[in-house]
């Protein structure tokens, strides 16, 4: 969800596209947002500082699967990241 939204935020896919995968999400009763997931969860910028460490990151900079539409997914180390911040908040 969070990678459709921000494939959207960024112009890659349609925003009708995120909207749809959140409602189908959210009538087969998976969470659609952070705020979903029970219990603590880190910030913004603490998520981030993990995201740092993954194995995809590449030079200092984080690879995404992001989508231009439902089915289209495509793989990307070019996302800004006030992006992902504001994404993630």
């Amino acid at each position: 969800m969070l990678a459709f939204r921000l494939s959207a935020q960024l112009g890659f896919a349609p925003a009708s596209d995120a909207e749809r995968l959140k409602k189908h999400l959210g009538d087969i009763s998976l969470p659609v947002d952070l705020a979903d997931i029970p219990g603590e969860r880190p910030d913004a910028e603490a998520l981030l500082a993990h995201m740092v460490h993954d194995k995809k990151t590449r030079g200092g900079k984080l690879t995404f699967v992001l989508v231009r539409g439902l089915g289209q997914a495509f793989v990307t180390g070019d996302v800004p990241i006030d992006a992902v911040r504001k994404v993630l908040a």
